[in-house]
């Protein structure tokens, strides 16, 4: 069961005794997830079915950067080699510089983008357990919203946002780690001082 925006918005609501419009639960998520992309590696799967007249073949827009290529007649095979034709990808297709010599399909493993959200209803797409990610995020930009502010104080709303935020940074940190370590990304040793 995926974890929507709409669930997000409501213990954010529920935390803050404040109603949430919509765009902006939308437009936070959006900006946490910008934030964080680029520092995990989330795994997604496609095929290709190749011919020997192509070389342009349509493949998914979040392909992010491809990790591994292997053809189905291989594993049909017994062999579990990957396949290193050369390649570009380009506005959303898979290109070669010359037609494959075989008709075939190619199993492609690769790192998505994660989705824009554009409506409430969108599920996030990393797994359930960091959902707290976006609660956390969301609700430290409410507690920098004037209206906000001029509700509860600025030292109230200071105070919340920095408990918040710092939530949101732990829970980053989880996240990164969890994706990060599936594809043997090793941090450096930090210094025992």
């Amino acid at each position: 069961m995926a974890v929507t925006l709409e669930e997000v918005r409501f213990i954010v609501e529920r935390d803050t005794e404040d109603i949430l419009d919509n765009e902006s639960v939308i437009n936070w998520s959006n900006m946490a997830q910008n934030d964080f992309m680029l520092r995990i590696y989330v795994p997604g799967n496609t095929t290709i079915t190749i011919n020997t007249t192509a070389i342009s073949y349509p493949v998914s827009t979040d392909i992010r950067e491809i990790r591994r290529i292997r053809r189905q007649s291989d594993i049909d095979n017994g062999i579990n080699r990957p396949f290193y034709p050369v390649y570009t990808l380009y506005n959303g297709n898979f290109e070669v510089p010359v037609p494959f010599g075989t008709d075939d399909t190619l199993l492609i493993d690769y790192y998505r983008y994660l989705k824009f959200f554009t409506d409430i209803t969108d599920a996030i797409d990393l797994q359930d357990r960091f959902f707290p990610l976006y609660t956390s995020f969301v609700e430290s930009r409410y507690y920098r919203l004037p209206s906000t502010v001029n509700k509860i104080g600025a030292k109230q709303a200071e105070l919340k946002y920095q408990d918040s935020f710092g939530i949101y940074m732990a829970n980053k940190k989880q996240v990164a780690d969890a994706y990060n370590i599936d594809i043997g990304i090793q941090k450096p040793a930090e210094s025992g001082w």
